[in-house]
């Protein structure tokens, strides 16, 4: 069953209330607005599908994935200076 103690480990993703289901889980909302997991227990059964979506319980190394970007931009200085992503797209359609 999700607790959170300290809601700075709590994102307010709404993971764990959107797998629970026995819907025991509802998002309240703080003096902020911000949204965060309240367990009715006589709903939970305690079956861990919430604390298992958690992506804040369960990070994911950045290691793990490759990373790669690709930067395009066109010669023409005149194509570039009146374009938002560098203007690629202008040489690419011709």
């Amino acid at each position: 069953m999700i607790v959170v103690k300290n809601k700075a480990d709590c994102c307010g993703c709404t993971a764990c209330y959107s797998v629970c289901p026995q819907k025991a889980i509802s998002m309240q909302q703080d003096q902020e607005g911000f949204l965060y997991p309240l367990v009715e227990i006589s709903k939970c059964i305690d079956c861990k599908l919430c604390d298992s979506a958690c992506p804040i319980e369960n990070k994911v190394e950045s290691k793990m994935f490759g990373r790669k970007a690709y930067v395009l931009r066109a010669k023409d200085v005149g194509i570039v200076s009146t374009s938002t992503s560098g203007g690629f797209v202008t040489p690419l359609g011709e």
